[in-house]
């Protein structure tokens, strides 16, 4: 088991195979050698991204959306009558989605773009199912779909039909969720459209390792919009009348201005870190 009770830096306790001599796609923090400055090991992408004040500030930022997500969830489940007024379903496969997006927000820092979009859409998929089988438990309706969720046989536009005829989606938040869906998440599981094992310079042909991950900001910006709307729906799928704890009803609030914020700093491609938490690492990056 990990031992918990270390203090001092991080990189004091790091394990040697982070830095494996041997196996390239073991050696986390390795430099390519085709793509020097641009390319290697997740965690060098890593703090290469946290270098950049742009990437930075964007990291900063998500904190704040996964906190207050967080604080809706927990409080939540903080008692029975929470629970059934939140949605038994929701909070489970919400606590999922949120658990994917996490997942999502660590690749794309570490310049796995492709697979960072692959497993956001797993994530909100489990937003719309989640909300679409809660509201037939309330509404008493059957369940007689579940089993065809489970065995992967739901069509998703289906169920993004069935929120819009509830009126929980309107029709263009419906078209554009759909093309969030399909033309960006989809395609990108389906296709080859993100990523490249070749490079071209100089008309020279290389090959680029598969151990090796890079960054790109556009990727980057580009992901984290859709993250912004993952947010969003996650969001606006839930209603403050459902709150029952103050702890959920005051995350919910700060989301919905957080979100607000973020957004409009993405419309203007202005990234500012949005102070929700006292950071001396953020301080010092303002100057």
């Amino acid at each position: 088991m990990p031992n918990s009770t270390w203090k001092g830096s991080p990189l004091e306790h790091e394990a040697e195979c982070l830095w494996c001599p041997f196996i390239p796609s073991l050696n986390l923090y390795r430099e390519d050698e085709i793509r020097p400055g641009e390319a290697g090991g997740e965690l060098r992408m890593l703090n290469m991204c946290l270098s950049i004040k742009e990437g930075k500030t964007i990291f900063h930022n998500i904190g704040g959306l996964f906190g207050f997500a967080e604080d809706i969830l927990i409080g939540g489940v903080e008692n029975t009558n929470a629970l059934r007024r939140f949605g038994e379903i929701l909070n489970s496969f919400y606590w999922q989605a949120l658990g994917d997006l996490k997942s999502s927000f660590l690749l794309a820092f570490c310049g796995r773009y492709r697979q960072a979009f692959i497993v956001m859409r797993s994530a909100l998929e489990l937003l719309t199912y989640g909300l679409y089988f809660q509201l037939k438990m309330w509404a008493e309706e059957p369940l007689d779909d579940w089993k065809d969720w489970w065995n992967g046989k739901l069509r998703w536009s289906r169920v993004v039909k069935y929120l819009e005829d509830k009126n929980l989606l309107s029709k263009g938040e419906a078209k554009r969720l759909m093309k969030l869906y399909y033309e960006t998440l989809s395609k990108t599981v389906h296709t080859t459209s993100r990523g490249s094992v070749m490079r071209t310079i100089e008309g020279k042909s290389e090959l680029i390792r598969p151990a090796s991950s890079h960054i790109d900001l556009d990727e980057l910006k580009e992901w984290f919009n859709c993250l912004l709307e993952c947010f969003r729906q996650f969001h606006s799928f839930l209603s403050a009348s459902n709150l029952t704890v103050e702890r959920s009803r005051r995350a919910y609030s700060n989301l919905k201005k957080l979100l607000e914020i973020l957004q409009n700093q993405h419309r203007k491609n202005q990234y500012k870190p949005v102070s929700f938490v006292e950071c001396n690492i953020l301080e010092q990056n303002r100057k």
